[in-house]
């Protein structure tokens, strides 16, 4: 009988990219469990009772005080009416603000690692930690679990950046 070796070993390269999803599903699953679990701060209660309990205190003329961000204030308003009314409805948007921004993240570091030969074997290696560097900073990852719209905001400012890299190597 011939001898047979059947080599699992994942490459390097896979490994990484394991790695940066694994890296990015356990953010996320923490992320989620910080909205789900936490109560909530004054804060976010005063956006709830004050602006997203009727729909014509959102365009109000307290329109620029802090806790009004519009986009988030109307998405909590439709959360507000579309699901039973719990803690994490209101956390929702910027739950999904929080996993935009790390999707998003993922995408940069490997736009921005891919093109050279010598930098791909690196790329999921960077992009690990380019979203690491992002998502575990306290105040950002505070963003992501919590009913304001700055996790809203990073996604979008996020959104722009990628899409103006792409404009940028396609012109």
């Amino acid at each position: 009988m011939p001898d047979i070796k059947i080599h699992n070993r994942l490459k390097p390269v896979e490994m990484s990219r394991i790695a940066l999803y694994v890296f990015i599903v356990s953010v996320i699953a923490v992320i989620v469990f910080r909205a789900c679990t936490m109560s909530l701060t004054t804060d976010e209660a005063y956006t709830v009772n004050i602006y997203a309990v009727r729909w014509k205190n959102i365009f109000s003329p307290e329109l620029y005080l802090p806790n009004n961000h519009v986009l988030h204030t109307v998405l909590v308003w439709i959360m507000f009416h579309a699901v039973p009314w719990e803690e994490w409805v209101i956390r929702l948007p910027a739950v999904l603000g929080g996993i935009g921004c790390l999707i998003l993240l993922r995408k940069i570091g490997a736009f921005l690692f891919e093109k050279s030969p010598e930098k791909t074997r690196f790329r999921y290696v960077f992009t690990l930690l380019l979203t690491a560097l992002v998502a575990l900073h306290p105040l950002i990852f505070q963003f992501f679990s919590f009913a304001r719209g700055y996790g809203l905001s990073l996604f979008f400012s996020l959104l722009g950046c990628y899409t103006l890299m792409q404009y940028i190597y396609v012109v």
